[in-house]
């Protein structure tokens, strides 16, 4: 745990704006109000910008924004009553896409709080459905709640946290220094367990499996694990899906890429998921299915968490930092079975007979000039006098003649079935001739 320099006897705003600021947060997304003006102050002076809001809900959205813009935790900042219900959607919206998320919301003074009912909220009971812990920041235990506000909102899988804090409370010395706690994403440490007491080897039932696909989630996206996906498709030649919110994760140019889940095609991937022999779900997070799971596909399920949904059933987890699983380089340690390198080919001769080598391809030979043609008789001159405007033939490509005089409109005649329009432009296809510009 990081310690920082700090006064032992400091205010719940400055150290709320100390704590912000050492996680690496620089903006801070609100809106103005009576009830977090001292914590806006603060902010400031730790060279926090207070970026203020058209209204709350947009300041939410903005901190989730940022969030996952800059991979850092976002901040938003809201007053009391309806100033608290407007964010209630930003907060949501971030728990589920797995955003972390620290919404702080003022609230009426404590002493008047229990009986007071202008602009008064239950904060707990409004946001503890919708975020994953909703807290209240009372001086005296204000250093232990703002770490836990941070690590839970970055743990896997992150998400919103919610503080409450009343306007008496800003003002109040809440001893004890910043001590940042580690914000990690996830451990690089794996953990191995099997279905049937813990045997199997989950790299073997990869290596096994036929017409294995890889499923690739938002969890992949958080872990950066982009390089090694590519590597383990080129090097098994495995199709990859990626999800709707792990978009990018995976070149969607590359040969090996099979689609997104639940977008347009989508029939056509659920296909491809259910005559695979193997689903390697890489980073892969039910919150991100439209449609519910119907396959019966075996899933390996490769994750920083573990598969405690049990959307899809899975006899083999690694848990752990995605790309940390993937490589080929582990320098982590692992619980749980060793995982075993993929086995090495028969020493044994194969009883194949060897191919024989192919006959080299023939020497192309040298092409024969083709014999001179008389040149074409040019065609008669008709003795008529030239044909007036809209009539006569016309070549076949795409030309144009000049201005047609007001009042001579296009029209067939025998020689050209086609039409002009008054700028005289025709468009050629065959031996037909079609308007280029449509008629007034």
């Amino acid at each position: 745990m990081a310690q920082l320099p700090g006064s032992a006897q400091e205010s719940t705003a400055t150290l709320l704006a100390g704590y912000v600021h050492a996680a690496g947060v620089r903006h801070v997304f609100g809106y103005p109000g009576e009830s977090v003006i001292d914590f806006m102050e603060a902010a400031r002076h730790r060279g926090i910008q207070v970026v203020s809001a058209v209204r709350e809900g947009t300041a939410a959205f903005m901190a989730e924004a940022a969030a996952t813009a800059g991979g850092r935790l976002g901040v938003c900042l809201s007053t009391l009553g309806p100033g608290s219900t407007a964010v209630l959607n930003g907060v949501a919206s971030a728990t589920l896409d797995r955003v972390p998320v620290l919404a702080v919301s003022g609230q009426i003074e404590s002493s008047r709080e229990q009986y007071f009912t202008h602009q008064v909220v239950d904060h707990d009971r409004m946001f503890a459905p919708v975020s994953k812990l909703a807290l209240r920041l009372d001086p005296a235990s204000a250093d232990t709640v703002i770490r836990k506000a941070l690590r839970t909102a970055v743990a896997e899988r992150p998400g919103a946290v919610h503080l409450t804090v009343t306007a008496d409370a800003w003002s109040v010395p809440a001893s004890g220094p910043v001590r940042l706690p580690p914000l990690a994403p996830a451990a690089a440490s794996v953990d191995v367990h099997c279905a049937g007491h813990g045997h199997g080897d989950p790299v073997r039932t990869l290596t096994a499996a036929r017409r294995p696909v890889i499923l690739a989630g938002i969890a992949a996206l958080r872990c950066g694990a982009g390089p090694e996906l590519v590597r383990l498709a080129e090097l098994a030649g495995i199709p990859v899906v990626v999800s709707p919110m792990a978009k990018g994760v995976f070149p969607e140019d590359h040969p090996y890429f099979a689609g997104v889940l639940d977008m347009a095609g989508y029939r056509v991937v659920w296909d491809l998921l259910a005559g695979a022999g193997l689903i390697l779900a890489a980073g892969f997070d039910p919150v991100e299915l439209i449609s519910p799971w119907s396959v019966a596909t075996p899933v390996l399920h490769l994750d920083t968490t573990p598969n405690t949904d049990q959307v899809y059933p899975s006899a083999h987890e690694l848990t752990g930092h995605v790309g940390a699983i993937l490589s080929p380089r582990r320098p982590h340690p692992v619980r749980g079975p060793v995982l075993t390198s993929p086995p090495p080919p028969c020493p044994r001769p194969c009883p194949c007979p060897p191919r024989p080598p192919r006959p080299a391809p023939p020497r192309p030979r040298p092409a024969r000039p083709a014999p001179a043609l008389a040149p074409a008789p040019a065609p008669p001159r008709l003795a008529s006098p030239q044909p007036p405007w809209g009539e006569g033939p016309l070549p076949p490509s795409i030309g144009c003649r000049g201005p047609l005089p007001p009042n001579a409109l296009a029209h067939p005649s025998p020689s050209n079935p086609g039409l002009r329009d008054r700028h005289n432009c025709t468009t050629a296809l065959g031996a037909r001739t079609f308007p280029a510009h449509s008629y007034d």
